[in-house]
């Protein structure tokens, strides 16, 4: 991935009536994936945080983010963010899903569910077609960047023919939720799909 840091955003006007808390830890928003009762992150956090024991980032972390348990995981190396919701997005309670890397990167794939359920969560794979078009940052066909709004799932599409098989897949998986899918191809190409260009509600 590449380090690259920005300057923090006064969220203060953006959300008026809105406790904001404030940390000196450095964790991209991307790289935040909340569940019920755990937040998934990549262990990126740990390279960026050198000044802070890691024992000292957990807690933070855990306070910050409200939730009892951090799960950990690789980031994915031909990713240039490193972040976690181009991996991994909340099915339901401890089920989460997860891109199918069986064909792009069986190692990688191996190391994220073995990481997960470590974690006490088990991985679904759903249909993943990584590098279908642009460079090697593209995350044109990385379906797992999606927003789940509770009764709606937000669901990147692509223009290519794996969107088919994906939107199927991921309505199957949630029955009760209407399954909308939305434009990604320009955003994809730069490295960033449906989660990227939003902010998750909390599980």
């Amino acid at each position: 991935y590449r380090r690259m840091l920005v300057e923090p955003l006064d969220l203060g006007p953006v959300l008026p009536g809105r406790m904001v808390l404030h940390s000196e830890l450095i964790v991209d928003g991307g790289n935040v994936v909340l569940g019920t009762d755990y937040a998934v992150l990549t262990r990126k956090v740990f390279r960026e945080n050198p000044h802070r024991r890691r024992s000292q980032a957990e807690e933070e972390l855990r306070e910050l983010l409200q939730v009892d348990r951090l799960v950990w995981i690789p980031d994915d190396p031909f990713d240039f963010t490193g972040h976690a919701d181009g991996l991994v997005a909340v099915l339901d309670g401890n089920t989460v899903l997860i891109p199918d890397l069986s064909r792009t990167d069986p190692a990688l794939g191996k190391r994220l569910r073995r990481a997960l359920r470590r974690g006490g969560l088990e991985p679904v794979p759903v249909t993943h077609a990584y590098k279908a078009l642009g460079s090697a940052d593209s995350a044109v066909g990385n379906y797992v960047n999606l927003v789940d709004l509770g009764t709606h799932l937000l669901v990147p599409q692509y223009g290519i023919p794996a969107d088919a098989a994906a939107h199927e897949r991921l309505a199957a998986l949630h029955p009760r939720k209407v399954v909308t899918g939305i434009p990604c191809r320009a955003l994809g190409r730069q490295g960033g799909a449906v989660h990227c260009a939003t902010w998750g509600p909390v599980h």
